[in-house]
């Protein structure tokens, strides 16, 4: 009996829970473009300009893919004041919006990560080595499709939703003294 619980004991300290997903290498020397199943807390590491880079996938919510981006992990490179590399970047794409990343900061776009199709337990991604030069957004080293942004700052629409406003307030306004109005006749 004593040698079955000493098994026993044996067998579940080397079983391991843990909620960690795999850890998938990527060598973008050896090709351009990597289409991925990934699952949650699934990992992609690859190198770039002497730098260790990763992307975790992070959640998968029901119409879009968070990840969390760890750039800028090499020790021995000098970093900004403030700056932590420890400290990952929130992002999150969909079927319609993609990721493009800036990793060495040059105003060159080095990689975009687009999510082809996902589900509630598996998010298929490509990840692409690109050379697109970034427009728009100065300083961050991911950029989120800039083309839907430029809708919510185009001046035009603010504009055309205010002049809008304004006619239906006047067209309340115009009722309601209408309506309190009283005529008389003599």
């Amino acid at each position: 009996m004593k040698k079955i619980l000493t098994v026993i004991l044996v067998l579940l300290t080397n079983l391991s829970i843990v909620d960690a997903g795999r850890s998938l290498p990527l060598n973008f020397e050896e090709q351009t473009s990597y289409i991925i199943p990934l699952y949650e807390k699934d990992r992609v590491v690859f190198d770039f300009d002497g730098d260790s880079h990763s992307i975790v996938l992070d959640e998968i919510k029901e119409r879009r893919v968070e990840f969390d981006v760890f750039i800028y992990q090499e020790r021995n490179k000098k970093i900004k004041e403030g700056e932590d590399r420890d400290a990952p970047i929130y992002a999150f794409a969909d079927t319609v919006n993609l990721l493009k990343f800036d990793l060495n900061r040059d105003r060159i776009y080095d990689f975009k990560l687009d999510v082809l199709d996902f589900d509630q337990k598996k998010a298929l991604i490509e990840l692409t080595k690109t050379d697109e030069t970034k427009e728009g957004v100065i300083g961050s080293p991911i950029n989120s499709n800039p083309e839907k942004k430029s809708f919510i700052y185009n001046p035009w629409i603010w504009g055309g939703t205010l002049a809008l406003f304004l006619i239906i307030i006047f067209g309340i306004l115009l009722s309601k003294v209408k309506k309190d109005k009283t005529w008389s006749y003599h």
